[in-house]
């Protein structure tokens, strides 16, 4: 019985770790943007725009799409396509949280 109580709690902070944000910066192209996660999906804000996305399957690297926007990035590294504009990023911070 004791065991099953501390299976519970331990599956229970690790279901609360699933659920956290996370908030990176890039500069892309002179525009800042913050790209804000959680579990499979996100949030790309760049010039006062909010664009939600869902995440992708990638060989490499992170990338999330909505019918508008491809986010992909990789390492320090990333790319933005919206409305047909093409930008190229740089990670400005690790996380924020």
């Amino acid at each position: 019985m004791k065991a099953l109580g501390v299976i519970f709690i331990g599956m229970f902070f690790l279901s609360a770790c699933d659920n956290e944000s996370t908030s990176t910066r890039y500069l892309c192209n002179n525009h800042a943007v913050e790209l804000t996660t959680q579990n499979e999906a996100a949030t790309l804000t760049l010039n006062e725009q909010a664009y939600s996305l869902t995440k992708e399957p990638s060989a490499s690297g992170a990338k999330y799409i909505s019918e508008r926007v491809l986010f992909w990035s990789k390492a320090n590294e990333a790319m933005l396509f919206i409305s047909g504009n093409k930008y190229r990023c740089k990670l400005t911070n690790a996380n924020l949280q």
